[in-house]
């Protein structure tokens, strides 16, 4: 499965990529479908107006050191139509979600900017070791990322927080963010390998980091576990997570609802499967449509 994982990268003269795996002995301390406006088989005033919002936004990168640039949306242009049940927002074009990774074209370091600020000397020492010293780049992406390239670079990120020994609840985010963006392409099979791999990493955070995880407080991170659980198939599992996030005393109401929603979902497919059939709504992995 980790050959999968980073499957593409060797393209990038990346050659030890194939063998890497996210979750090691190193490491630092709703619904399912295809969302709204995934991409294809726009209108010209659409395409027009997706243009309009993507530009090219500079930074030094923190690893080589030079300028460079990577596409990025507009904040006017952003257009949230709903969130699935595992936070993933769902946008009209252009998706913001592409873009959630900024990459260097010169060196090979791809993070989410917001934590570009937090590597340390040693982590770029890592980049540039097992990165920078083998990376070619001899691409053309375009400014309006698909999902395909998306995917790519999300991956680059991945690799990048495994061989710098980043936090495993970034690993479990940039991986979240990867079986979104299968979502979204349609693949069901990489979605799920995907979210499996972010609910590892966000199990293993949950028990080891302090704080928030991806701006998520306790019961918001039992919850989606709970979630991550029921989307990949463990849904006893998951029905521990979410009566949880259910008693949890500092949860928000609405963590509390969703939980509620969900562990309800779960006991109707048990339900359901005692008299043979699935409840209206449900499929057999318990995803709703």
């Amino acid at each position: 499965m980790e050959d999968t994982i980073f499957a593409g990268l060797r393209s990038f003269g990346l050659q030890g990529a194939g063998g890497a795996k996210v979750y090691g002995n190193g490491g630092g301390s709703g619904d399912a479908g295809k969302p709204e406006g995934g991409g294809g088989g726009e209108s010209g005033d659409a395409q027009a107006h997706i243009k309009r919002n993507v530009y090219m936004k500079k930074f030094v990168c923190p690893v080589c050191g030079r300028e460079t640039q990577s596409p990025a949306v507009k904040s006017s242009g952003v257009r949230l139509i709903r969130k699935d049940t595992d936070f993933m927002p769902c946008y009209k074009e252009p998706n913001p979600l592409y873009y959630f990774v900024a990459f260097c074209r010169h060196c090979g370091f791809a993070s989410p900017p917001a934590n570009m600020k937090n590597l340390t000397q040693r982590q770029k020492a890592l980049i540039r070791e097992k990165i920078s010293s083998s990376w070619k780049f001899e691409k053309e992406y375009p400014a309006v990322y698909t999902p395909e390239i998306a995917i790519e670079i999300h991956k680059l990120a991945l690799y990048n927080a495994v061989v710098s020994e980043d936090r495993e609840s970034l690993r479990a985010i940039i991986s979240l963010h990867i079986g979104w963006l299968y979502r979204i392409a349609g693949d069901d099979a990489s979605e799920k390998t995907f979210l499996a791999t972010a609910l590892e990493g966000f199990s293993r955070a949950y028990e080891k980091e302090r704080g928030s995880v991806g701006g998520m407080d306790k019961a918001s991170q039992q919850y989606l576990i709970g979630e991550l659980m029921r989307r990949t198939g463990n849904l006893f599992g998951a029905l521990k997570w979410f009566k949880m996030a259910m008693l949890d005393r500092s949860a928000r109401l609405s963590v509390k609802e969703m939980a509620r929603d969900q562990k309800d979902l779960i006991m109707g497919i048990y339900e359901a499967s005692k008299r043979g059939a699935a409840p209206d709504g449900a499929d057999r992995d318990g995803m709703t449509d």
